[in-house]
């Protein structure tokens, strides 16, 4: 029983008091009505954060970029199946499983100024299908290259979440959602 619903779920009892009594309820949300309980549906789905390793994303922005994936992947609520991947001239699987795992991983650096090619590569031959949220972490410069927005234009609608790093210690984080990116969450660090 909910105050909220649609009319044909109203009780059958509120229509039995006076009609000054059932305009009043039903004017200040007092009616009662009945309301099924759904279950819970189950998101499963497979979860790729791919971490950008070009030089522009060197430094600062690639520790905040590998702090944000592992926040992703460590997140309590976060039940499904988790990849990461390093884009510099090719897609690398990489593990963060332990600190010595994310040192060596944190020390890929790629001599691409920028991940364009690695990206459309992914998009197109390596995960073409449908059923994977895929996370992209890079420096905001990087969103400003013309190839790069290229990119992450054509494939808006896989690409679910975006996550730019600056070297002053800034995390944006954006959505896809319908076409449109909207920004989520900025985080400032010390």
């Amino acid at each position: 029983i909910t105050n909220k619903g649609d009319f044909h779920r109203m009780l059958l009892s509120e229509f039995a008091n006076e009609d000054d009594v059932f305009m009043n309820r039903l004017a200040n949300n007092e009616t009662l009505y009945i309301q099924r309980e759904i279950p819970p549906e189950e998101n499963i789905f497979e979860r790729i954060i791919l971490i950008d390793t070009s030089l522009r994303n060197w430094g600062t922005p690639k520790v905040l970029a590998f702090a944000s994936a592992i926040a992703v992947i460590k997140h309590p609520k976060a039940h499904s199946e988790c990849k990461v991947l390093t884009l510099g001239q090719a897609a690398v699987p990489i593990s963060l499983n332990n600190v010595e795992t994310i040192i060596e991983n944190l020390n890929q650096v790629s001599p691409v100024l920028e991940v364009s090619e690695a990206l459309e590569k992914f998009f197109n031959e390596d995960y073409p299908q449908k059923d994977i949220e895929i996370f992209f972490i890079t420096h905001q410069e990087n969103l400003e290259d013309e190839k790069v927005q290229r990119v992450i234009h054509q494939n808006r609608d896989r690409l679910k979440f975006l996550v730019a790093t600056t070297s002053d210690g800034e995390i944006n984080f954006y959505k896809h959602h319908q076409g449109a990116r909207k920004h989520i969450q900025k985080i400032k660090l010390p």
